[in-house]
Protein backbone atom coordinates (compact mmCIF):
# COMPACT_ATOMS: atom_id res chain seq x y z
CA UNK A 1 0.00 0.00 0.00
CA UNK A 2 1.29 3.44 -0.86
CA UNK A 3 1.80 6.05 1.82
CA UNK A 4 -0.61 8.98 1.08
CA UNK A 5 1.77 11.52 2.62
CA UNK A 6 4.63 10.38 0.38
CA UNK A 7 2.30 10.54 -2.63
CA UNK A 8 1.23 14.05 -1.64
CA UNK A 9 4.85 15.19 -1.35
CA UNK A 10 5.74 13.60 -4.68
CA UNK A 11 2.77 15.34 -6.30
CA UNK A 12 3.71 18.65 -4.69
CA UNK A 13 7.32 18.25 -5.80
CA UNK A 14 6.20 17.51 -9.34
CA UNK A 15 4.09 20.65 -9.44
CA UNK A 16 6.86 22.78 -7.94
CA UNK A 17 9.56 21.35 -10.20
CA UNK A 18 7.35 21.67 -13.23
CA UNK A 19 6.70 25.31 -12.49
CA UNK A 20 10.32 25.96 -11.61
CA UNK A 21 11.46 24.48 -14.92
CA UNK A 22 9.10 26.72 -16.89
CA UNK A 23 9.76 30.33 -15.86
CA UNK A 24 7.21 31.59 -18.37
CA UNK A 25 4.43 29.79 -16.48
CA UNK A 26 4.99 31.98 -13.43
CA UNK A 27 5.51 35.16 -15.41
CA UNK A 28 2.20 34.84 -17.21
CA UNK A 29 -0.02 34.10 -14.20
CA UNK A 30 1.60 36.03 -11.36
CA UNK A 31 1.08 39.73 -10.94
CA UNK A 32 2.70 42.40 -8.79
CA UNK A 33 -0.66 42.84 -7.03
CA UNK A 34 -0.85 39.13 -6.14
CA UNK A 35 2.70 39.14 -4.83
CA UNK A 36 1.94 42.25 -2.74
CA UNK A 37 -1.13 40.56 -1.23
CA UNK A 38 0.84 37.43 -0.31
CA UNK A 39 3.72 39.55 1.06
CA UNK A 40 1.15 41.37 3.21
CA UNK A 41 -0.26 38.04 4.44
CA UNK A 42 3.29 36.98 5.41
CA UNK A 43 3.82 40.25 7.30
CA UNK A 44 0.52 39.64 9.12
CA UNK A 45 1.63 36.12 10.13
CA UNK A 46 4.88 37.58 11.50
CA UNK A 47 3.02 40.37 13.32
CA UNK A 48 0.62 37.97 14.99
CA UNK A 49 3.38 35.59 16.01
CA UNK A 50 5.75 38.29 17.23
CA UNK A 51 3.00 39.89 19.38
CA UNK A 52 2.05 36.54 20.91
CA UNK A 53 -1.24 36.10 19.03
CA UNK A 54 -0.64 32.41 18.31
CA UNK A 55 -4.30 31.54 17.78
CA UNK A 56 -4.30 34.47 15.35
CA UNK A 57 -1.51 32.75 13.42
CA UNK A 58 -3.53 29.51 13.40
CA UNK A 59 -6.59 31.45 12.20
CA UNK A 60 -4.70 32.28 9.00
CA UNK A 61 -5.05 28.59 8.06
CA UNK A 62 -8.26 27.17 6.63
CA UNK A 63 -10.27 24.90 8.93
CA UNK A 64 -9.22 21.88 6.84
CA UNK A 65 -5.59 22.94 6.30
CA UNK A 66 -2.75 20.42 6.19
CA UNK A 67 0.84 20.94 7.29
CA UNK A 68 3.55 18.48 6.25
CA UNK A 69 7.01 18.67 7.76
CA UNK A 70 9.86 16.51 8.98
CA UNK A 71 9.19 14.06 11.80
CA UNK A 72 10.28 14.81 15.32
CA UNK A 73 14.01 14.49 16.09
CA UNK A 74 15.00 10.84 16.19
CA UNK A 75 11.92 9.78 14.23
CA UNK A 76 11.77 8.81 10.60
CA UNK A 77 9.09 10.12 8.30
CA UNK A 78 6.84 13.08 7.87
CA UNK A 79 4.75 14.79 10.50
CA UNK A 80 1.22 15.54 9.30
CA UNK A 81 -0.86 18.17 11.09
CA UNK A 82 -4.39 18.56 9.74
CA UNK A 83 -7.60 20.31 10.72
CA UNK A 84 -8.49 23.25 12.96
CA UNK A 85 -7.81 21.61 16.33
CA UNK A 86 -4.43 20.22 15.27
CA UNK A 87 -3.34 23.51 13.64
CA UNK A 88 -4.35 25.44 16.77
CA UNK A 89 -2.40 22.98 18.95
CA UNK A 90 0.65 23.18 16.68
CA UNK A 91 0.89 26.97 16.97
CA UNK A 92 0.11 27.14 20.69
CA UNK A 93 2.52 24.31 21.62
CA UNK A 94 4.84 24.25 24.63
CA UNK A 95 7.83 26.17 23.22
CA UNK A 96 8.20 29.81 24.20
CA UNK A 97 7.93 31.82 21.01
CA UNK A 98 10.58 34.50 20.44
CA UNK A 99 10.45 35.67 16.82
CA UNK A 100 9.42 34.69 13.30
CA UNK A 101 10.82 36.01 10.04
CA UNK A 102 9.41 35.00 6.66
CA UNK A 103 11.08 35.49 3.29
CA UNK A 104 9.04 35.35 0.11
CA UNK A 105 11.02 33.84 -2.77
CA UNK A 106 8.33 33.38 -5.40
CA UNK A 107 4.58 33.80 -5.75
CA UNK A 108 2.35 32.75 -8.59
CA UNK A 109 -1.29 31.94 -8.96
CA UNK A 110 -4.59 33.42 -10.00
CA UNK A 111 -7.51 35.39 -8.62
CA UNK A 112 -8.27 33.32 -5.50
CA UNK A 113 -5.39 30.81 -5.35
CA UNK A 114 -1.71 31.52 -4.82
CA UNK A 115 1.39 29.37 -4.47
CA UNK A 116 4.38 30.62 -2.52
CA UNK A 117 7.94 29.44 -2.07
CA UNK A 118 9.86 30.94 0.82
CA UNK A 119 12.00 30.56 3.91
CA UNK A 120 10.98 30.68 7.56
CA UNK A 121 13.24 31.44 10.51
CA UNK A 122 11.42 30.63 13.73
CA UNK A 123 13.21 31.31 17.01
CA UNK A 124 11.94 29.66 20.18
CA UNK A 125 13.07 28.86 23.70
CA UNK A 126 12.53 25.37 25.07
CA UNK A 127 13.95 24.05 28.33
CA UNK A 128 15.93 27.28 28.65
CA UNK A 129 17.67 26.81 25.30
CA UNK A 130 17.16 29.22 22.38
CA UNK A 131 16.68 27.43 19.08
CA UNK A 132 16.35 28.73 15.54
CA UNK A 133 14.49 26.58 13.05
CA UNK A 134 15.26 27.53 9.44
CA UNK A 135 13.11 25.83 6.84
CA UNK A 136 12.18 26.35 3.22
CA UNK A 137 8.50 25.97 2.44
CA UNK A 138 5.81 25.74 -0.19
CA UNK A 139 2.47 27.22 0.82
CA UNK A 140 -0.84 27.09 -1.02
CA UNK A 141 -3.06 30.07 -0.22
CA UNK A 142 -6.78 30.46 -0.91
CA UNK A 143 -8.71 33.72 -0.75
CA UNK A 144 -11.98 33.24 1.11
CA UNK A 145 -15.35 34.86 0.42
CA UNK A 146 -14.39 37.44 3.07
CA UNK A 147 -11.40 38.52 0.92
CA UNK A 148 -8.83 37.13 3.37
CA UNK A 149 -5.96 34.89 2.27
CA UNK A 150 -5.67 31.67 4.30
CA UNK A 151 -3.23 28.78 4.07
CA UNK A 152 -4.64 25.49 2.75
CA UNK A 153 -1.39 23.52 2.61
CA UNK A 154 1.95 24.24 4.26
CA UNK A 155 4.85 21.94 3.38
CA UNK A 156 8.25 22.63 4.90
CA UNK A 157 11.68 21.04 5.06
CA UNK A 158 14.93 21.97 6.85
CA UNK A 159 17.55 24.09 5.16
CA UNK A 160 20.87 22.22 5.24
CA UNK A 161 23.57 23.97 7.28
CA UNK A 162 26.19 25.82 5.26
Amino acid sequence: MRNPIVLALVSLSSVMCGCASNPHARETIASPELRAEIEAANRELERRYNTGDLLGVAAMYTDDAVMLGPGRPGEFGIQRTAGRDAIDAYWTGPAERISWDLEVFEVWGARNVAHQLGRSTLTTRRDGEIRASVVDFAVFWRKGPDGQWRIEADCYWPVPPN
